[in-house]
């Protein structure tokens, strides 16, 4: 009997389990995204991640499906198979660089599958290619245009973005009506245009155009100005962590700065987008951009607020307040246009006040004009009238983002329950700003907010977050935004925090239980920030920032905190690292006459200025180029006279870095400017004393971890106590005394004779070096065709084997093997021989070259050329030849000898071990 009760049990949970199964099957699959498209132009489709092989160049706009993603030096590889131009009918698999290839969108996607088109580069792209990213807004200003504008040059091109796709363009004489400041990108103001003739939309770069009407509020800053370092400098403070470092006010994230950095900004702030955004410089990242007035105060440099003198006898000033936020409107009547905004700090009289749209609104006369500010963006002074009992005051809003409403008759309760009290009803198309972080209750999200001085809840599916531009337009333009969600939405703001419920709870890619995992909070109660919410195959989903990108946890694993819990976390997060004041770089007189570019793209052109022609395109950041000499200035432009892939040009001084005689000598030596110098340190601790102890506390105080008073030659208790804090906060050993680790880490350095970009194929025995003549000596005879010889590298003393392939005028030669290309490229402080060509590394290295017992001074040029007539040996990995040059031989093109090869032979034999 007890058998059977028991076997019916096992049948009854066999069951539940059965039909559970069932319906999680019957569950609809979420659709997830597959393709990308590449953003970039002639971008190389890799066979593998490493190497110089690849199927073909792909156009922008090209897509691809997307089987898998991996990290490698440094970038986002995606695995992927498509097409290619030369071979339409078949499909190949490889990879392509992140940075050049971003997914599609659902809706692109959709589109885009269709008919899977490609583009066509005789046509300049195929119909129907996935639309790139705009910055543009999706609707006309609600408000009169600030100007007009006067094209000034042919061919103008209106773009999508600053610097994006071109759309139009325009022919000299052409006027358009331009709306709001100048959005600064590359060295540029774009403004933005609006062609109603032709229903277009998008920005005109500053060069190729000047101002009919209106003016801008700001002017930019210029790019080249570099930190003044200091403790009087002009500085700001971050005040969110997390906060994002833009290219141009409302663009592209460049940096991510965390809260607590110090950072030199230059010039006034620019006014975009409701926002007052200061132009700064990142050490970190060695990136200059821009950060919103929300995340940041004044450190130093700030305007000091002066009350604004009372309005005239006839209109006596009611009371005084201040502005408590930055970027404030300042509107020409309540909720009306914006004809200014007001810094942070300032203290203003106003002369009256009004209700309207649930704001108590101030006419104040300001440094910039009359006009009305908002109540929830000031703090009355004492003195002055305040407003009555009954007037409908929004509280001071949070910096939590807006919402609107998209349904009529929304219950406003008093908690976030669905059962908690009604105090009052909401209609469609309402904005509201966010009064707190994101609540869920009851299986919906919960929105604070107060509606006409009502504070309550609002349901999460009766309202929507607006994105970036959308907070925009209604702040300067009071336009409402769209009931439905854009297909281009901006990233949405942070709106607070989730907790994790359980431990090993996986962030995701997308909205997906089978999306790839991003990684695990291993904890229970890890918190992450709230970028949105998404439902997706029936199921809620939170929208995160994990690891400084975006991801999605299961709604069912994490619980949003409270606002008591969200305000004690904020307050718990551990102080950040001291930031260091940037050390100002040297003055142009003290540098080298190398530089590298700083982006993609950059051109040479014939003469300093944007008008000139285009002598040549430098695809790569990073490439070398040679200074001549000369500078030119147009504008607030500082132009260089360069040389770069046997061109002579001139290329924008903010597109180049000059390096100094120090990085200088690091990229000959190792390729890499940024490669660290050797040293070595004594052991410092409690009661030493010297020049060292002196350069140590210097360093401390500039990182921020010794004040002023303690810079000194001794090792007070005050400098260990600087170690530990410097130690802890780098990883190191926590002792409070500065040994040779704590100090390598301090000055970037590392020990002597531990620099090794990587080995050597062989070990060769250096004989007595020989100075040899090409002509008169015997090396063109002694190093037959076809005979291998073993080459090494002087500065790096990395060995491989190089052939004799020809050469009337010097050895043209390639590496033997695979392997003896990896060593090549480690000289050059590079991946890839491709690398070699694409930087253009044509710099000459001193060698010594090794065969049949004897050793010989020489000069290498390792950039790949002559390809394929002279590639002769497959699979090496090298593309082409190089060239070895000994005393007096010449080079291909002008049939002279080169000053450089012969410095840099005379230099192998200097340096060699032993001469003969």
């Amino acid at each position: 009997m007890e058998i059977n009760k028991r076997k019916t049990s096992l049948y009854r949970v066999f069951g539940c389990l059965l039909a559970l199964a069932l319906a999680w099957g019957a569950l609809p699959a979420l659709a997830e995204v597959t393709h990308g498209v590449v953003t970039g132009d002639k971008v190389l489709f890799r066979k593998e991640i490493t190497g110089s092989d690849f199927w073909d160049r792909l156009d922008r706009g090209w897509v691809a499906r997307v089987l898998d993603e991996s990290k490698s030096g440094g970038y986002t590889w995606y695995k992927v198979e498509t097409n290619i131009p030369i071979a339409k009918n078949r499909t190949y698999t490889g990879y392509i660089r992140g940075d050049f290839f971003r997914m599609l969108t659902q809706a692109e996607e959709t589109a885009w599958l269709v008919n899977k088109p490609q583009p066509d580069p005789s046509l300049g792209g195929a119909a129907g290619d996935p639309p790139e990213k705009t910055a543009a807004p999706d609707s006309a200003p609600d408000g009169e245009a600030t100007g007009t504008l006067t094209i000034t040059k042919k061919s103008t091109n209106l773009r999508r973005e600053p610097g994006g796709t071109s759309l139009f363009q325009y022919p000299i004489g052409e006027v358009l009506n331009y709306y709001g400041a100048p959005v600064f990108s590359g060295g540029y103001g774009w403004a933005y245009v609006i062609d109603s003739a032709r229903g277009l939309r998008g920005y005109v770069r500053s060069d190729c155009y000047s101002l009919d009407g209106g003016s801008w509020t700001t002017t930019p800053p210029d790019p080249t100005e570099t930190p003044s370092g200091g403790p009087d400098a002009a500085s700001v403070r971050i005040t969110l962590g997390g906060t994002n470092l833009r290219e141009f006010p409302g663009g592209s994230v460049v940096a991510v700065l965390s809260r607590g950095r110090v950072l030199p900004f230059y010039g006034s702030p620019t006014a975009y987008g409701g926002y007052n955004w200061v132009y700064v410089y990142d050490d970190v990242s060695r990136k200059y951009g821009y950060v919103r007035s929300d995340c940041y105060e004044f450190a130093a440099g700030a305007p000091v607020p002066t009350p604004t003198p009372t309005p005239g006898p006839d209109v006596p000033a009611m009371g005084s307040l201040t502005l408590i936020k930055g970027g404030v409107n300042l509107r020409n009547a309540p909720g009306g246009l914006t004809i200014a905004q007001l810094d942070r700090g300032l203290v203003l009289s106003y002369t009256k006040f009004v209700q309207k749209d649930g704001y108590t609104w101030y006419l104040v006369n300001s440094p910039k004009g009359t006009g009305y500010v908002r109540s929830d963006v000031v703090q009355l002074g004492s003195g002055g009238e305040t407003p009555p009992p009954d007037a409908e005051v929004t509280p001071p809003a949070s910096m939590l983002g807006y919402i609107v409403t998209i349904k009529s008759e929304i219950n406003l309760r008093e908690k976030p329950q669905a059962g908690a009290g009604i105090i009052g009803r909401v209609d469609k198309g309402r904005v509201l700003p966010l009064q707190g972080p994101v609540q869920t209750s009851n299986g919906y999200n919960w929105f604070q907010v107060n509606v006409d001085g009502r504070a309550g809840f609002l349901r999460g599916d009766c309202v929507r977050q607006m994105n970036n531009a959308e907070v925009a337009d209604w702040l300067n333009y009071g336009t409402i935004p769209a009931l439905t969600p854009p297909s281009k939405d901006d990233p949405p703001p942070a709106t607070g925090y989730v907790l994790t419920l359980m431990t090993s709870v996986n962030v995701r890619a997308t909205a997906s239980l089978d999306a790839r995992a991003l990684g695990q909070a291993a904890d229970a109660g890890t918190a992450f920030p709230l970028l949105g919410t998404q439902t997706a195959g029936g199921r809620l989903w939170y929208k995160i920032r994990y690891q400084e990108q975006e991801g999605y946890v299961l709604g069912s694993l994490v619980r949003m905190m409270t606002q008591e819990e969200y305000l004690a976390y904020i307050a718990a997060l551990p102080s950040p690292t001291p930031t260091p004041t940037p050390t100002p770089p040297p003055s142009l007189d003290q540098m080298s006459r190398t530089a590298v570019t700083t982006m993609n793209k950059v051109i040479v052109r014939s003469g300093a200025g944007s008008s000139n022609n285009n002598l040549l395109l430098i695809y790569k950041k990073g490439t070398v180029v040679s200074l001549l000499g000369q500078t030119g200035t147009v504008g607030t432009e500082i132009w260089y006279s360069v040389r770069a892939s046997g061109v002579n040009g001139w290329i924008r001084g903010d597109l180049l870095r000059i390096l100094t005689p120090k990085e200088e000598e690091a990229l000959k030596n190792t390729g890499d400017p940024d490669a660290p110098s050797t040293a070595s340190y004594r052991t410092l601790q409690l009661g030493s004393t010297g020049e060292d102890v002196l350069r140590l506390n210097q360093e401390l105080n500039r990182l921020g971890y010794l004040q002023n008073a303690y810079v000194s030659q001794t090792y007070s208790s005050q400098t260990a106590e600087a170690v530990r804090d410097y130690q802890r906060a780098k990883g190191l050993t926590v002792d409070g005394i500065a040994g040779s680790n704590t100090q390598h880490k301090l000055y970037n350095t590392v020990p002597e004779g531990t620099y090794d970009p990587g080995g050597s194929t062989v070990n060769p025995t250096i004989y007595p070096v020989e100075l040899v003549d090409w002509y008169k000596g015997d090396i063109n005879a002694f190093w037959g065709r076809g005979e291998t010889a073993i080459m090494t590298d002087v500065r790096t003393n990395i060995s491989l084997r190089i052939r004799r392939w020809a050469g009337g005028y010097h050895v043209d030669g390639e590496p033997l093997t695979s392997a003896d290309t990896a060593a090549l490229t480690r000289i050059y402080g590079v991946k890839t021989a491709q690398e070699i060509l694409e930087k253009n590394l044509y710099q000459r290295r001193p060698v010594w070259i090794t065969l049949k017992g004897r050793s010989f001074a020489a000069s290498l040029y390792g950039v790949p050329h002559n390809y394929p007539d002279g590639d002769t040996i497959p699979n090496n990995d090298f593309n082409g030849q190089l060239c070895v040059h000994f005393y007096n031989s010449r080079v291909h093109v002008s049939g002279k000898v080169d000053k450089d090869h012969m410095n840099a032979i005379q230099y192998a034999y200097d340096h060699a071990p032993s001469r003969k």
